[in-house]
């Protein structure tokens, strides 16, 4: 019993420190979703599509865009 509270312990934290950097975290979702449109879409619509923007230029181009500044 004392083992399953740590193993539970263990990954509670473990999450709440993979989400403590909110840049890291946007990022990696941003990331994910590319992943899943490129898994998505069939090899043939991706060759022809252009490649995405990384997380780094979308935040840029949505500052630039909306005139406001983005939290860091």
């Amino acid at each position: 019993m004392q083992l399953n509270s740590l193993v539970l312990l263990l990954a509670t934290v473990s999450m709440l420190g993979a989400c403590a950097d909110s840049e890291r975290y946007y990022g990696n979702i941003y990331a994910g979703m590319q992943t899943h449109e490129e898994i998505r879409n069939a090899p043939a619509e991706s060759a022809s599509r252009e490649p995405s923007m990384s997380y780094q230029e979308y935040r840029e181009e949505r500052k630039r865009l909306t005139g406001t500044r983005t939290p860091d």
